[in-house]
């Protein structure tokens, strides 16, 4: 069924997980399951179990430890387009192209802990403003293999003490460090694309 959204696991008296529950067109509904895989990245996943807590499992399912929704170490990314003269059809070939941590470094005078790195990634290009029709879409589409991009990722930013070392504090938006971070990636992003036009 498409345009679920599954909000907790079902689980049975022995505490092995039976199935799903989940809303559709504004209805709660159940799957049972005699085998189920949750994979649902890094957050959603930590969610469904504490959504699923109960009398047996107060702290979530599969949360006996604690752990669950800890330590773990997704990236953001910021991308980069520059359309070039001529063709260069970066889909062709892996996904990732091209890598370098050249400024994946500890500098003192940045806000940030550590750096990021940078990706050739094959584009994928359109209009940020909705669906494209008529002329405009054909525009995009002919000018496709023409786009570079490069993605700049890195983990959640690891703020300073103050002697400039991380202090293990990790966080993921507003920061100083986040942004200095940020503005960095789109800086170097930038430079290269243009240096490669």
């Amino acid at each position: 069924m498409p345009d679920c959204i599954v909000t907790r696991v079902l689980t049975d008296q022995r505490g092995r997980a039976t199935g799903v529950q989940f809303i559709h067109g504004g209805k709660i509904f159940e799957q049972k399951a005699k085998l189920m895989i949750l994979s649902a990245f890094v957050v959603e996943t930590p969610c469904l179990l504490f959504n699923s807590a109960d009398n047996r499992f107060p702290e979530g399912v599969a949360n006996s430890s604690g752990w669950v929704g800890k330590a773990f170490m997704p990236h953001s990314s910021y991308d980069v387009y520059g359309k070039f003269d001529e063709e260069i059809r970066l889909y062709k070939g892996t996904s990732v192209l091209a890598t370098t941590q050249a400024f994946y470094r500890n500098e003192s005078q940045h806000e940030f802990a550590r750096g990021y790195t940078l990706h050739a990634h094959g584009s994928v290009t359109g209009s940020r403003q909705g669906p494209l029709w008529g002329e405009e879409l054909k525009r995009i589409i002919l000018g496709y293999n023409y786009y570079g991009r490069i993605t700049m990722g890195r983990k959640p930013d690891q703020h300073r003490d103050g002697a400039g070392r991380s202090n293990g504090r990790l966080h993921q938006g507003k920061s100083p460090g986040c942004v200095s971070c940020k503005n960095d990636m789109l800086h170097h992003g930038q430079a290269l694309t243009a240096t490669a036009r």
